[in-house]
């Protein structure tokens, strides 16, 4: 696919999450490289590989969005991305699992 970022370990993340909106330079990164070992941690929850790189993708969007709009207020507040966007990625896969478990 034409505009897609691919590691050195063969990890695909999309620069656009599924549902279009841009990822940030510095947050692809950041999902590279958390991403194999994220994925592979949501999949064993989901069931799906592809759900949760799709997951990775919509986080890696969300948190994007919270870096611009800080930026836009010169208040810059997340210290550790990887991180940050970890956290913000198991709280979708756990939301999606609450919603599959009900």
């Amino acid at each position: 696919m034409a505009g897609e970022f691919r590691s050195e370990a063969g990890f695909r993340i999309s620069p656009i999450d599924p549902l279009g909106r841009t990822i940030e330079p510095v947050v692809l990164d950041a999902a590279e490289e958390i991403g194999q070992r994220a994925v592979h941690y949501a999949e064993k929850l989901v069931g799906d590989p592809a759900l949760a790189t799709n997951l990775l993708e919509e986080s890696a969007a969300a948190v994007s969005r919270v870096l611009r709009s800080q930026q836009a207020q010169n208040d810059i507040h997340v210290h550790d991305l990887p991180a940050y966007l970890f956290r913000a990625f198991i709280r979708r896969v756990n939301k999606l699992r609450r919603r599959q478990l009900a």
